[in-house]
């Protein structure tokens, strides 16, 4: 009735308190705890990692530069080492943005849309990963607590993606994490 500890390969390790930060996928007490509410966010995306050729600036920012657009919102993320990712969001039933994953019209579109343009630039930027597509993008939630709104294990902790998922429009995922930490 109550968790004392985890094993870790194959050593026992004694806690009073476990914080099970295992993921959306993580199935440690699945058996126990309610099942997740939610589901598809309605959200795909591409992206394409680049990196900035000899000479040419990545300015360093906190913030992504992030555009919405009719029907898609396009992000910027610059990151360590001359790296960035371009991005592209749309929603998922829409079919014909969906040929962004190919590779000439990703960087047709990216030249094309002016807050990812002078990241994709040839000249200034190579890419070093091939056009990524992505979807299924969840919001959900499950509760610590079981179908009949008791605590099905003391000592045990749920936090992170273990307790919610979000799109991550808008860093709500960080902002989420960040909550459950404090």
């Amino acid at each position: 009735g109550r968790v004392t500890g985890v094993v870790v390969n194959g050593r026992t390790v004694d806690a009073e308190l476990v914080v099970a930060a295992t993921g959306r996928t993580g199935h440690i007490t699945g058996d126990v705890r309610a099942p997740a509410e939610g589901g598809d966010s309605g959200f795909s995306y591409v992206a394409r990692m680049y990196r900035a050729r000899a000479g040419a600036v990545v300015p360093v920012s906190p913030v992504p530069f992030a555009a919405e657009h009719a029907g898609y919102i396009t992000i910027a993320f610059p990151q360590d080492a001359g790296t960035v990712c371009a991005l592209i969001v749309r929603p998922s039933a829409d079919r014909e943005l969906a040929d962004l994953r190919h590779e000439q019209v990703f960087q047709r579109a990216t030249a094309a849309i002016p807050n990812l343009a002078r990241w994709t630039d040839p000249d200034r930027f190579q890419p070093i990963t091939p056009v990524m597509a992505g979807a299924g993008l969840a919001n959900s939630y499950r509760s610590h607590l079981d179908e009949q709104g008791g605590v099905p294990l003391a000592g045990l902790l749920f936090v992170g993606d273990a307790v919610s998922t979000t799109n991550p429009a808008a860093g709500r995922g960080v902002t989420l994490g960040l909550l459950q930490a404090q």
